[in-house]
């Protein structure tokens, strides 16, 4: 049986995925052809969060918490998709650029204080106090496809960057007071009474290039993000 007397969340929402850019071409002679796709959004902020307790908290169970406090920032959104193509009989230049993740939100201060409350928890990994501020993750850099078809006897070329990887999100401070005359008990395995953490966002995963090129003489780059 798992419970939780008190959770107090405040949570950023995540951003908005990067728009899909298609870009392609079909002509007799040289071309220039390119695509870059939309930035991701930025993940939201997530707000303060105080929790004050005056009174006792009794809790049975195992994974059965007494306060809960918590702040998240928002995941950096997915960033745009590049795909482009052509085909040429004479000597192209054909290019995709992925965009880059969007940023983890930041983190709220969470503060928490046991004004005078007896708090008691039985049961395994039953934490007493728990707060944490606990920043976004970056967005994944967007992809990039590029495909290019030419005669034999043209030398085209074609680079595929895929986007950078949005950066994590900053979490904020971290704060639980136990007053006088208040007590925290935690009974069972694994059962901290207090739980401080502020966590920083991960950066978000680079993006993918792929390129394909076919034709007697080429010049092709490929990176990632």
């Amino acid at each position: 049986q798992i419970g939780y007397p008190v959770i107090i969340k405040a949570a950023g929402g995540g951003g908005g995925r990067g728009g899909l850019e298609v870009s392609g071409s079909v002509n007799g002679v040289g071309s220039i052809n390119s695509a870059i796709g939309g930035g991701g959004g930025n993940g939201g902020t997530g707000g303060a969060v105080t929790v004050t307790n005056t009174t006792a908290i009794n809790v049975k169970g195992n994974l059965s918490s007494a306060i809960i406090g918590i702040s998240t920032g928002g995941r950096g959104g997915l960033g745009g998709i590049a795909i482009s193509g052509n085909t040429s009989n004479g000597d192209s230049l054909n290019d995709s650029i992925g965009s880059t993740g969007g940023r983890g939100g930041v983190a709220g201060n969470v503060s928490v204080y046991n004004n005078g409350g007896v708090i008691s928890t039985y049961g395994f990994r039953g934490v007493g106090v728990s707060a944490s501020s606990i920043g976004g993750n970056g967005g994944m850099g967007g992809i990039a496809v590029g495909v290019t078809l030419a005669s034999t006897t043209s030398a085209p070329s074609s680079a595929d960057i895929g986007g950078d990887g949005g950066t994590g999100g900053v979490a904020g401070l971290v704060l639980i007071n136990n007053e006088q005359k208040s007590s925290v008990t935690t009974q069972g395995p694994f059962s901290p009474g207090l739980v401080a953490q502020s966590i920083g966002g991960d950066g978000g995963i680079g993006g993918i290039g792929v390129g394909v090129s076919k034709s007697l003489l080429s010049n092709s780059m490929t990176l990632g993000g």
